[in-house]
């Protein structure tokens, strides 16, 4: 039985670029920071919602891709290579989609998103 490698519209480097055209000023102490930020939020998730915990692993993998393909943060490497090991891995990476699909049409002021693009 040969097993079929899931392709996801979002890569880790795709996830780079937009985050370097979206956020130009950040740096690799900001994106440190916003790894950490993401991770007491998926640890507040834990044993509570099994939704929102593989969603808050979805942006913690979004905040590392960003940190290891612009920034060459090892601890954000170290974490993307962690998520890939996990039995929810493939729904992580499904997340990560559908949030970066919602990220890229909101309008952003610093980190934040401020305002929704209508389609």
């Amino acid at each position: 039985m040969v097993k079929m490698k899931r392709i996801y519209r979002w890569t880790h480097t795709k996830i780079a670029e937009w985050n370097k055209a979206t956020f130009p000023k950040n740096s690799a102490i900001l994106q440190l920071l916003k790894i950490e930020e993401e991770m007491k939020e998926m640890d507040k998730e834990l044993g509570i919602s099994f939704e929102r915990w593989i969603e808050e692993w979805a942006d913690i993998s979004i905040a590392c891709a960003a940190g290891w393909y612009r920034f060459k943060l090892v601890t954000a490497l170290n974490i993307l290579k962690l998520i890939e090991s996990m039995p929810e891995y493939h729904l992580i990476m499904e997340a990560r989609d559908k949030k970066m699909d919602v990220n890229i049409k909101r309008i952003w002021e610093g980190n934040n998103h401020v305002e929704e693009i209508a389609c």
